[in-house]
């Protein structure tokens, strides 16, 4: 057994994963060409493999991974990011409207999460407009 189906079967062990989930991922690992005897994810933590596991599972659907793992919408977009950073992607930031939208959407979850009050969140969407 390789490092990837150990980190599966952990996942799954810790309940981070369904069984459906772990048969998924170690058919797709069983399936993946292996390039110089390593994948790119076979580096990834568990938690790393849960993430990425429910992410597919929800269709790349990060507001309902949020929800599904009961955190708000910034952080699992942080934590995305981290996952991606770990497989050697490049995470630059983008470009400054897309900014402004990720600071939006993290305003409404402090607002919704009751970080903050209906002023102070209307204060910081007002500054973002310039």
């Amino acid at each position: 057994m390789n490092e990837a189906h150990s980190r599966i079967l952990q996942t799954l062990q810790y309940g981070m994963i369904t069984a459906e989930e772990a048969e998924r991922l170690l058919d797709a690992v069983r399936e993946q060409k292996p390039k110089n005897n390593t994948c790119d994810f076979c580096h990834l933590s568990a938690d790393s493999l849960a993430f990425l596991a429910g992410f597919v599972r929800l269709r790349g659907n990060l507001r309902e991974l949020a929800r599904d793992r009961e955190m708000s919408h910034w952080s699992a977009r942080t934590r995305l990011d981290e996952i991606i950073a770990e497989l050697g992607y490049d995470v630059s930031e983008g470009n400054e409207e897309q900014d402004r939208e990720i600071t939006r959407i993290q305003v409404l979850d402090q607002l919704q999460a009751g970080e903050i009050t209906a002023d102070e969140a209307t204060e910081q969407l007002r500054s973002l407009r310039g």
